[in-house]
C-alpha cells in the first residue's frame, strides 16, 4: 500500500483498488460549474504529478539539457561543465561538449581541447582537433602535434586539415615535415583504404617534399590511390611536375 499526503491528510493507494480518498478531502476541490472528482480522477492527477517529475529528472539528465546549462552559463562555469562532460562516460555528450568549447574563454580552449585528445574516443579526438584554429596561435602547434602522435588515420588527417591554422615558421615547418613522414610510413601499409587516406594528407605537406612522396603513391596497385595522388601534382614545384606527370599512367 502507497500513501500520498496532502496537508493532514493522507490518501492510501492499494494495487488495483480505488484508492481511499476522504469526502471532505474531494469536496475541497469541487468547482462550481464542473464535473465533480472523483477518487479515481484525483488518483491519475497524482500520478500525473509523479510523472511529470520522472520527466523533469530525465530532461535534466539529458544532453540537451546539459547543452542548454552551459549556453546559459557564466564564461567560468562553461569551462567547468565543459571539463565534465568531456570526461563523462556517456559519448554523445562528449562529442557535444567538444563542440562547444569555442564558448569557453579563449585562454582556456587549448586546456579542453587537450584533455579531449586525451580521451579514447576517436570521433571526440577528431572534434577537439577540428577546434584547435580557434586557440591563440601560439598554441596551436603543440596541439596539432599531439594529434599527429595518435595511432588513429582520421585523427591524423583532420591534424593535417588544420595546420593552415599555424602561422608560417619554424613551427609549421616541423609538423608539415612530421605529416610527411607519417605519410611516407602510411603508403607503405597494405591497406588500399589507409593509403588512400595517407595519400589525401599529400595536399597538406611542404610542397618541396610532395614529389617524394606522389611518386611513392604512383607506385601502388589501387587506382585511387594513384589518382589521389595525381591530383596532387600541380600544387609540387613547377620543375618536378613533368616527371611526376610521366608516372602518371592510370
Amino acid at each position: 500500500m502507497e500513501t500520498e499526503t496532502f496537508g493532514e491528510n493522507q490518501i492510501e493507494f492499494v494495487s488495483n483498488q480505488e484508492p481511499f480518498v476522504p469526502e471532505e478531502f474531494l469536496e475541497m476541490y469541487k468547482v462550481p460549474g464542473q464535473e465533480d472528482i472523483t477518487a479515481h480522477s484525483f488518483a491519475r492527477y497524482l500520478n500525473d504529478k509523479k510523472n511529470d517529475q520522472e520527466i523533469k529528472d530525465q530532461v535534466e539528465s539529458s544532453v540537451s539539457f546539459y547543452i542548454w546549462k552551459i549556453e546559459s552559463a557564466s564564461d567560468y562555469r562553461k569551462t567547468d561543465l565543459i571539463r565534465m562532460g568531456l570526461s563523462s562516460d556517456n559519448a554523445k555528450l562528449q562529442k557535444a561538449c567538444a563542440q562547444l568549447i569555442v564558448l569557453a574563454p579563449e585562454n582556456k580552449r587549448a586546456t579542453l581541447i587537450r584533455e579531449g585528445i586525451s580521451k579514447t574516443n576517436i570521433e571526440l579526438q577528431d572534434i577537439c582537433i577540428n577546434m584547435i584554429p580557434n586557440v591563440p596561435q601560439d598554441e596551436r602547434a603543440s596541439l596539432i602535434r599531439e594529434g599527429l602522435l595518435k595511432d588513429d588515420v582520421k585523427v591524423q588527417k583532420t591534424c593535417a586539415e588544420v595546420i593552415y591554422s599555424v602561422p608560417y615558421g619554424k613551427e609549421k615547418d616541423n609538423l608539415r615535415k612530421t605529416l610527411a613522414n607519417l605519410i611516407k610510413t602510411g603508403l607503405t601499409r597494405e591497406d588500399p583504404k589507409v593509403q588512400l587516406a595517407y595519400a589525401e594528407m599529400i595536399w597538406f605537406a611542404r610542397a618541396d617534399q610532395k614529389a617524394e612522396l606522389i611518386m611513392e603513391g604512383l607506385s601502388k596497385n589501387s587506382t585511387e590511390v594513384q589518382i589521389a595522388c595525381a591530383k596532387t601534382i600541380h600544387t609540387t614545384p613547377s620543375n618536378e611536375i613533368p616527371d611526376l606527370k610521366k608516372n602518371y599512367q592510370v
